[in-house]
């Protein structure tokens, strides 16, 4: 029976995060499996995988992994430098642009609120209000009023 290394089949973006399993043909990932990487130990320890959190240049060459005696056949791992796709960085240019946009939007109103009120004339700042009570005279109408004919 074959032992197999699962590997990313196309080129690995740097940064990414990639795990490496091994396994018998026709059979489920195994433990206790030892990986190399250009015919040097990666792991002296066996565990059932082994875990790259982010991908670098150095990490590409050959791999295999030994299960039990067993050696599997190596696998080439490729990575890619990272590149910014046009759309991300447009995506990345617009949320700046419309984040400045939109503050100083709002500082703009703040100014203009505050330079109207200071513009307000002083008759409108200072005025007193008073109360007033109207009380019934006690004359009746048309008492000092001329008759009308």
């Amino acid at each position: 029976r074959d032992l197999l290394l699962v590997s990313p089949v196309h080129p690995v973006t740097e940064g990414a995060s990639i795990i490496l399993t091994c396994r018998l043909r026709g059979q489920n990932t195994l433990s206790n499996v030892i990986f190399y990487h250009n015919d040097k130990l990666l792991q002296n320890d066996s565990k059932q995988e082994l875990k790259i959190s982010a991908v670098s240049q150095l990490d590409e060459g050959f791999y295999k992994c030994e299960h039990l005696g067993m050696v599997s056949p190596q696998s080439w791992m490729a990575v890619q430098a990272a590149v910014f796709s046009l759309r991300s960085f447009l995506f990345f240019v617009l949320l700046v642009l419309g984040a400045g946009c939109g503050c100083t939007f709002i500082m703009l109103l703040l100014l203009l609120c505050c330079f109207r009120q200071s513009q307000e004339p002083d008759e409108f700042k200072d005025v007193t209000y008073a109360s007033i009570n109207w009380e019934k005279s006690g004359k009746k109408r048309g008492e000092n009023e001329p008759e009308r004919r």
